[in-house]
């Protein structure tokens, strides 16, 4: 498993133009030989700490600090190239860990950075091979960097970097570094639409039909993976847990089925006895009640009135 605090981006300019390795150097606005940056993803703690070490290793010299907090790095622009230079030389650490100041190159029009994500395919010369074979003719190579291990001489074959200035602001540069196995993808600012996948030029990679149909196949094979899985098991036999065994009803005719009885016929309640008088609460029997007499309390014990008294009016009904 890659821990990528081990690694840092070096120069490998030597290894082209042969002689000692040199300083990495990176785009900056007003970038200069003069002016230095610290990234701060290289601290895994306190960075204020680290670049403390770095203050305190310039000495009395004068120069200019600025913090980038958009791309996280501290830029350090000294007076004159003798003190860059001698910072730069010198070897400085923090919390056990060598620290990586870069120094900056000027944007310019006709200089670019070509990206190169990934070459795994080959190694790390070949990969310069191919770089000073077929960049070089087309401008001048500034630097070149690659990622290697902070403690041994061990590179990783992604995150390459070509800073070169073309020889005229009209060159155009290829979009695949061939070799014998194969092609290598290459992007920088402006480029055409290459594909990583098929090596094509006309589109990217996600729009490679090669890369799609591959795509669409695999669904497919899984689709029908599924759906013969799905017709080899048997569907187990559903039953209604919530309804009793005894109301689970094998034949549906409506002769003998008693579920929709079950379910809707309306209970008959059983009359109650008020007094010795048997009373039902239903409908049909209050209907059948009619002779039933109520009377107002204290006429118990009264005789009838004549029909012609007034008396013989209807007497209402107690609400008890």
């Amino acid at each position: 498993m890659l821990v990528m605090t081990q690694y840092r981006a070096v120069s490998l300019k030597h290894l082209i133009f042969e002689g000692k390795q040199s300083c990495l150097k990176r785009f900056c606005v007003a970038g200069s030989d003069q002016k230095i940056g610290i990234d701060w993803g290289q601290f895994k703690r306190d960075v204020p700490e680290a670049m403390d070490v770095v203050f305190n290793a310039i000495g009395d010299s004068i120069y200019t600090r600025y913090d980038d907090y958009r791309a996280n790095v501290t830029y350090i622009t000294l007076d004159n190239l003798e003190d860059a230079t001698n910072l730069m030389s010198k070897t400085l650490t923090y919390d056990s860990q060598k620290i990586d100041p870069y120094q900056t190159v000027k944007m310019e029009e006709d200089i670019m950075t070509v990206n190169i994500p990934n070459f795994k395919e080959i190694s790390i010369t070949k990969m310069i091979e191919l770089v000073t074979k077929q960049l070089k003719p087309l401008g001048k190579i500034k630097d070149i960097s690659a990622l290697c291990n902070k403690y041994i001489n061990e590179y990783i074959p992604y995150g390459m970097k070509v800073l070169l200035r073309k020889n005229t602001i009209e060159t155009e540069l290829p979009l695949f570094l061939d070799h014998e196995d194969g092609r290598i993808n290459i992007f920088y600012r402006g480029c055409k639409e290459a594909c990583s996948y098929c090596k094509k030029d006309g589109h990217w990679k996600s729009e490679c039909p090669t890369l799609k149909n591959i795509t669409s196949k695999k669904k497919f094979m899984n689709d029908m993976a599924k759906s013969s899985l799905k017709f080899s098991l048997h569907e187990p036999t559903k039953v209604d847990i919530l309804t009793p065994p005894a109301l689970l009803i094998k034949n549906d005719d409506p002769k003998t089925s008693t579920k929709k009885n079950f379910l809707f016929k309306k209970p008959v309640e059983e009359p109650k006895n008020i007094n010795g008088t048997k009373v039902s609460t239903t409908d049909e029997a209050v209907k059948a009640k009619t002779s039933t007499i109520n009377r107002l309390r204290g006429t118990v014990g009264l005789k009838k009135p004549p029909a012609s008294s007034i008396a013989a009016a209807e007497i209402p009904s107690s609400p008890i």
